[in-house]
């Protein structure tokens, strides 16, 4: 074979290869991007019932609700929302029959001095705060800044 086949040959090769790794790292962008969605196939079955407590509740088809991320701490769990272009935080507490809503609010429902105010220990409180400031920062900022836009707290039970 010629020169220019041989040369011609590899550059296709390299130019293929190139192409297949831009793939790859096109569907790897896709996957992280539907992580969240991913995540709750994990959930434990604590976070699964508190997830379907709200999902039960206010999802709608003609206005989707997206639960995440779901924290649970001692007898408490928190759970950020998202519905359109309105969003909170729900904190739940563990009963003999299940989770049940406690109370609804913005993102100052998480702080740890609040959750306290709930009849919660200090450091429990204070444990689970975190864990929710933990887990919320794997969601767009877009979306957490839509845990602000509930209005004030209003007790569920």
């Amino acid at each position: 074979m010629p020169q220019d086949d041989n040369g011609s040959l590899e550059k296709s090769r390299i130019f293929i290869m190139s192409m297949a790794a831009r793939l790859v790292l096109v569907v790897l962008a896709c996957l992280s991007a539907m992580l969240p969605g991913i995540a709750t196939a994990a959930d434990t079955p604590d976070q699964a019932a508190v997830r379907k407590v709200l999902m039960d509740t206010y999802d709608t088809p003609q206005s989707h609700l997206v639960v995440d991320p779901v924290v649970i701490g001692a007898d408490r769990a928190l759970a950020g929302w998202t519905q359109g272009q309105r969003g909170g935080v729900a904190m739940f507490t563990r009963k003999p029959g299940g989770w049940r809503l406690s109370l609804c609010g913005n993102d100052m429902v998480t702080q740890a001095d609040n959750l306290v105010l709930t009849g919660m220990a200090p450091a429990d409180a204070q444990a689970l705060s975190e864990a929710f400031t933990t887990a919320a920062r794997r969601s767009p900022m877009e979306r957490r800044a839509l845990f602000r836009t509930f209005g004030e707290t209003v007790r569920m039970e």
